[in-house]
């Protein structure tokens, strides 16, 4: 998926009533490893927005999920969350909710890129995974 179809669907989910964790799940999840989970979905919800205290940002903790979920190679999950976070951290200057909306209450244009951004880069990070690419 290009970035401009990523963006279409985020905005498609975001008017279903899904926070930002939930959706990177969805996306990632059911469209990319066609895995469908509503009880996995729904907790997710939880993770939104920060932990609902712009804590650390949903869409970090929401990609962190959907990787175990869909990564085959258990064994690896906390060396491709060790990775995200690295990356996810060095694209948005913080894995903290409040510092990347810096202050704001809520940015949905800003929130919708980091989205796009972060599940384009959690495709790669399976898609290396799986071709061998990512060290094992």
């Amino acid at each position: 998926m290009d970035i401009s179809e990523l963006i279409y669907k985020i905005n498609d989910l975001r008017s279903e009533g899904y926070c930002c964790s939930q959706i990177v799940v969805k996306m990632l999840a059911e469209d990319c490893y066609y895995i469908n989970d509503e009880i996995l979905i729904q907790a997710m919800s939880a993770l939104g927005y920060g932990l609902h205290s712009k804590k650390t940002c949903g869409v970090l903790t929401g990609c962190a999920c959907a990787l175990a979920v869909c990564n085959e190679e258990k064994a690896y999950n906390k060396l491709l969350v060790k990775e995200l976070v690295y990356w996810f951290e060095n694209e948005f200057g913080s894995c903290d909710c409040n510092t990347i909306l810096d202050g704001k209450i809520q940015d949905a244009e800003l929130c919708t890129e980091i989205v796009a951004k972060s599940v384009n880069k959690c495709m790669v990070i399976l898609q290396e995974m799986e071709s061998g690419i990512v060290s094992k």
